[in-house]
């Protein structure tokens, strides 16, 4: 052993069976992971980078399994080199992956908005108001 570490461009990049061990190594990532979900329980990492590869080049793309059965809990994250081909990606909130209405962002947005600890009970009074009070949203 010993030998599998290999010093290239991405230096610190780190493989345990096939997984990327913290992609975040000496990176900003907030601008190029997305967070899908909503998938198929039959989607593959491959299919979710194959629906994603148009966008751009692709560092990672993951679907979360449960280790004890190997099955997808239904979300995933994709990793892009460039901020921009990330920002195209998620124009669309809600495509259509292995024929399934998905959704995805970007992941550093929902983090955000799941450590504001109480923020999800506000936001839903804000949006039972309609589309009219949207203003303020998003400074």
């Amino acid at each position: 052993g010993g030998g599998g570490y290999e010093a290239s461009g991405w230096g610190d990049t780190v493989y345990v069976d096939g997984v990327l061990q913290d992609p975040h190594h000496g990176m900003d990532t907030s601008k190029t992971k997305l967070f899908v979900g909503g998938l198929a329980w039959q989607t593959t990492t491959e299919t979710l980078r194959a629906h994603f590869e148009r966008f751009g080049l692709i560092m990672e793309a993951v679907v979360i399994c449960d280790k004890p059965t190997g099955r997808s809990k239904g979300y995933g994250f994709v990793t892009f080199f460039e901020a921009k081909d990330a920002t195209r990606a998620v124009k669309n909130k809600t495509p259509s992956i292995d024929g399934r209405r998905a959704n995805c962002n970007l992941a550093a947005y929902g983090h955000a908005r799941r450590q504001g600890g109480f923020g999800e009970g506000f936001g839903k009074k804000k949006r039972m108001g309609g589309y009219g009070d949207m203003d303020g949203v998003g400074d």
